[in-house]
């Protein structure tokens, strides 16, 4: 509904990736214990759009409002009112958006920063936090674990939410997934990676099982054969042989590209550079930036396990 997004705002707030690593940092420094939690169903709790916005009836509910009511609707005359936002509605980010805000800023007393609206601090019966949120996700942070946990609290007396505390146990501390990233926390260190996300790359594109090809000095790239690629142009990314590159290696180069962006962004400073120089071939990669680019993948399965490190105070 084009013209519906002209009339209603459609924001729903979401965190920069350098602000949230702020926060580990900050957290990290404090000696702070991080919790997480989420909101279930969150655009569901919030309210209804600002115009009446009703849903066409179809054999599903038909079925389904007989079985439990005993009463046929007529589709050609009943429809279904909504009481409050709905997934796909493009006023319903902004009305999360307006009522968790009320609810962290006016309710609970947080205050956010002045640069990032998702990043909050603010006390709750004693307790110090650090409060960063993900649209409907939060990392809590305080200096002892109940603190988090007394957050999540104060959150669920307004919507329902799930705590999810320190996440799972394993043999580098305690884990959890935050925004697409890998959080361990130990005694002596918060570490941030994304090696799940790389495993989810790898294995959609089907090279998540480890070769002999794969070398223990590997590189993202190898810094001599950078001139060489800059001489080199392939066909324009639309063309027939560009079609047939694809076919060829087996990956779109920009969505390969994408992937990998995403990853350096999150944690793997380490592919930086080589990331940043392949993107400028994208238009019309060639052949040798097509192996270029998926010896980077090579890379991150010989080191998935690297990230950031945050030593704790």
């Amino acid at each position: 509904a084009p013209w519906l997004r002209q009339l209603v705002r459609t924001y729903a707030s979401c965190i920069e990736t350098p602000c949230m690593c702020l926060f580990f940092t900050i957290c990290a420094a404090r000696g702070y214990v991080i919790g997480f939690g989420d909101v279930d169903n969150a655009y569901q709790q919030s309210p209804p759009p600002s115009i009446d916005c009703f849903l066409e009836v179809d054999d599903t509910m038909m079925d389904w409002y007989f079985r439990k009511f005993g009463i046929k609707l007529d589709k050609l005359k009943d429809v279904i009112p909504l009481f409050r936002a709905l997934q796909g509605h493009p006023e319903a980010g902004a009305l999360w958006e307006r009522m968790i805000t009320d609810i962290l800023i006016n309710k609970l007393g947080f205050r956010n920063t002045t640069h990032e609206r998702n990043l909050y601090f603010g006390v709750l019966d004693g307790h110090e936090l650090l409060v960063c949120r993900q649209v409907d996700d939060f990392a809590a942070g305080s200096p002892t674990e109940l603190g988090t946990r007394i957050f999540i609290e104060a959150v669920r007396k307004h919507v329902s939410a799930e705590f999810n505390a320190m996440g799972i146990k394993t043999e580098h501390g305690q884990y959890e997934q935050f925004n697409g990233m890998d959080v361990y926390q130990t005694r002596d260190y918060i570490k941030i990676g994304c090696e799940s996300y790389i495993d989810r790359v790898l294995e959609t594109h089907g090279w998540d099982s480890p070769t002999s090809k794969d070398p223990d000095n590997i590189v993202p790239i190898r810094p001599e054969i950078t001139e060489n690629l800059m001489k080199l142009q392939g066909p324009d990314e639309k063309s027939p042989e560009s079609r047939e590159l694809v076919a060829k290696y087996g990956f779109s180069y920009r969505n390969l590209l994408g992937e990998l962006v995403y990853a350096y962004v999150i944690c793997r400073l380490d592919i930086g550079f080589a990331v940043c120089f392949l993107a400028r071939f994208s238009t019309a990669p060639h052949g040798e930036h097509f192996r270029a680019l998926k010896n980077v993948c090579r890379y991150l399965r010989k080191r998935k396990d690297w990230g950031i490190i945050y030593r704790r105070a």
